[in-house]
């Protein structure tokens, strides 16, 4: 049972020693407070977005305009998106047309016009970038 332990608790070193990740700021901007929930995705490849298979996913509260949370994730290019779900059903609402009816986040893109896809919108974290802001674009009323 030692002897397990031993190698358990070095696997377990080594693996914290190899791991390349990072803690990375994220910085949602433009929220709307107290209203629903803020879910944001972090894909890092276009075949991860293309498929909807991201590489982390959180979930925040709104209780201020701007919210920040703290992220571990390995250095790389991510294209990050995030939707406040304004009605706490757990899903991005949009009309029928498939135009978001709730505000909406994408690295790199300012909200005018159509947003590119991975390439456009990727961002890079690493040791010299790790705060990420994205900002909401909200409907307009």
């Amino acid at each position: 049972m030692k002897k397990f332990l031993c190698i358990f608790a070095l696997a377990l070193c080594l693996a914290t020693a190899f791991s390349q990740d990072i803690a990375a700021s994220i910085v949602i901007t433009n929220v709307q407070p107290n209203s629903g929930s803020l879910f944001v995705t972090f894909f890092d490849s276009q075949d991860a977005l293309k498929n909807k298979k991201p590489t982390k996913k959180i979930k925040l509260n709104t209780e201020e305009e701007t919210v920040t949370a703290i992220i571990m994730l390995p250095e790389g290019e991510y294209f990050v998106s995030a939707f406040q779900d304004i009605n706490d059903n757990g899903k991005f609402d949009t009309n029928f047309i498939g135009f978001p009816r709730e505000p909406v986040g994408i690295s790199n893109y300012n909200g005018s016009g159509m947003p590119g896809g991975f390439d456009k919108q990727k961002i890079l974290i690493d040791a010299d970038n790790l705060i990420v802001t994205v900002n909401m674009n909200r409907k307009k009323e």
